[in-house]
This record gives C-alpha cells, structure tokens and sequence, in this order.
C-alpha cells in the first residue's frame, strides 16, 4: 500500500544456486545467465507492487 516492497526471507535453499539448483540451470540452459535471472525476478516482484502488468512490460 505504501510502495515499499518488504522482504520476508532471502534464502538460496530452495533452488537459486547459480550452477547447482534446477531452477538457475533451467534458465542458463534457456539462454538466461544468472545475474539476468535474478534481474527478472526482480523485475517481477517491482511489477507487481507497483500494479504494473508484466504484459504491458515487455510489449513496449
């Protein structure tokens, strides 16, 4: 509501380990480097508190 984003846990346990977890190696195998991927997730989170839709993200 006040456009701060707040953070409950960052915890690499459930599958972020560049080079190990599934989820990094998915995406490296995809062609997304890992710095990219967290850029994303990022990204995505900042979208959605800010209301913005991730459609009309990557159309402009």
């Amino acid at each position: 509501e006040d456009g701060i984003p707040y953070v409950i846990e960052i915890n690499p346990l459930p599958g972020l380990a560049p080079g190990y977890s599934d989820f990094p190696v998915s995406a490296e195998a995809a062609g997304l480097q890992f710095p990219q991927l967290i850029a994303e997730i990022l990204n995505t989170a900042i979208c959605r508190v800010r209301g913005v839709s991730l459609l009309a993200r990557t159309a402009t």
